[in-house]
């Protein structure tokens, strides 16, 4: 249903998404909404992400968002990371800024890397997926910290 575009399923999709009782569901949904040929659909993953009560279902929907490759999903991640409660659902978001298309994971992560006000752990974990990247761009980046 997430790739239709007939306004029907949209319609049931979104009620799923944030009505089902089940959190298997309404995680499900997030897969199925980051797959829509709907035009903005980051609107949403980013609800979901930050009033679903399930801390499963708000990490998918940030890894989703970041799938979509949304203009605002670096934003809405890098916001759910400095917000959120549950240390589990920030190391999710900080994968989720990892899998944003190109230069911009690499960039977001580089910054999470540079914010002091971040526990130790998350900037560990930032590091972590950041020399995942194959970018020259991160290399450097962490060539440089390592040679300090």
């Amino acid at each position: 249903i997430g790739q239709s575009r007939a306004a029907e399923m949209r319609t049931l999709l979104r009620r799923l998404m944030f009505n089902d009782a089940n959190p298997e569901i309404r995680q499900h949904t997030a897969f199925a909404w980051s797959q829509s040929k709907l035009p903005d659909v980051a609107p949403e993953l980013v609800e979901q992400g930050r009033k679903d009560p399930d801390s499963g279902v708000r990490g998918q929907a940030w890894f989703w968002l970041a799938q979509t490759g949304s203009a605002s999903a670096e934003d809405a991640i890098t916001r759910a990371i400095d917000n959120e409660s549950e240390p589990e659902v920030r190391e999710q978001a900080i994968f989720a800024l990892s899998q944003l298309p190109a230069q911009r994971g690499v960039d977001a992560l580089i910054g999470l890397l540079q914010d002091r006000s971040l526990p130790r752990n998350h900037r560990k974990q930032a590091m972590f997926w950041l020399a995942q990247s194959e970018s020259s761009d991160a290399m450097e980046y962490l060539g440089d910290i390592l040679s300090r």
